[in-house]
């Protein structure tokens, strides 16, 4: 059977596109308002004092502790992150300036049935944000995503269906080394909102578990995420004359 001894998975879940078309397109930027951009073209934004983030720290850790409870229950039928992957996004600014970020915090869990995927959940720590400048991560945390806020400082992702293309049936049919087109359909819960997902994947059957890629980036728009108002804000503490309604998530996740 599958994963009767616990097996290495790469996931690369790049591609999660949501349901409705129109979210896979690019919007027009948020442009920041004349009057409020510095008129020194040197001038920097500083540092930037973040909230207490404990509580909501607390709500991951608890919701980690719930998805690795459940794998110790269910043992061989599961598979979880082993920490080593990367979630990643991408964003521009002033019309050109990429902005790139990693969340470093992150746990997931694989379910088995029948010898196919069943379910996978994860759970994703919102302050782990990293940028690599200190005050451009507190001020996303604190003005945009408000992860001081305990149930707005964790992202849940569900996915509940997972197809393998051309007429496979089970993982262990699968040839090694053969590239199978696949996909996946579920939820994604972020600030208080959930939203259909869908992800587009190639798998491929290694000597020591699986390796899946993604075949698309993630277009997330924070308009669909109720944003908006909030982005205004964040662009007059960074001093930005726009930034882009759509932000792009690249995941690559090992499983053991």
């Amino acid at each position: 059977m599958v994963c009767k001894l616990r097996m290495g998975f790469i996931i690369f879940l790049t591609g999660l596109v949501l349901n409705r078309p129109c979210l896979a397109q690019q919007t027009e930027p948020y442009v920041n308002p004349s009057e409020n951009i510095n008129p020194d073209p040197n001038y920097v934004p500083g540092d930037y004092v973040m909230p207490d983030t404990n509580q909501s720290r607390i709500v991951y850790e608890t919701a980690k502790a719930e998805l690795a409870n459940l794998a110790v229950g269910l043992d061989s039928q599961t598979a979880t992150t082993l920490g080593l992957g990367e979630i990643k996004f991408r964003s521009i600014k002033n019309e050109t300036a990429e902005v790139l970020g990693y969340f470093r915090h992150y746990f997931g869990l694989v379910r088995f049935k029948d010898g196919e995927f069943g379910t996978l959940d994860m759970v994703v720590d919102i302050n782990s944000l990293d940028t690599g400048v200190p005050g451009r991560n507190n001020r996303v945390l604190d003005i945009l995503l408000q992860s001081a806020v305990p149930e707005l400082g964790v992202v849940k992702i569900h996915f509940e269906e997972f197809r393998i293309e051309g007429g496979e049936s089970s993982l262990g049919a699968l040839q090694p080394g053969k590239s199978y087109a696949a996909s996946a359909s579920g939820s994604l819960v972020l600030n208080g909102r959930t939203l259909p997902v869908q992800a587009v994947l190639s798998v491929v059957k290694k000597e020591n578990g699986w390796v899946v890629e993604t075949t698309a980036q993630i277009p997330v728009r924070l308009s669909d995420l109720g944003y908006g108002a909030r982005v205004y804000d964040l662009m007059r503490s960074c001093n930005h004359k726009s930034i882009s309604d759509t932000v792009e998530i690249g995941v690559k996740l090992y499983f053991s």
